[in-house]
């Protein structure tokens, strides 16, 4: 490799191999972000799913305590009686 002669030379050889590095920096950056883009919307479904079984199992509580106090109240107001 010949060493350039003139200072546009070398500041055209400067600027190219910056070029390259910000430009595989760049690519390297979007790779990344790209993966971390990807866990985040598969850590938002994985939440979405939690939430939804949560609801339903608070909902299936709900009516399961509702049941048993009903249940207990007819009990209760049979001895009563």
């Amino acid at each position: 490799m010949s060493k350039p002669s003139t200072q546009a030379e070398r500041l055209t050889r400067i600027e190219t191999l910056l070029e390259t590095l910000v430009q595989d920096k760049l690519e390297a950056m979007a790779t990344d972000i790209r993966a971390i883009r990807a866990d985040v919307e598969a850590d938002k479904a994985e939440l979405a799913a939690l939430k939804n079984k949560g609801s339903g199992i608070l909902i299936g509580v709900g009516l399961a305590g509702g049941a048993i106090g009903a249940g207990l109240s007819q009990f209760i107001s049979g001895f009563l009686k």
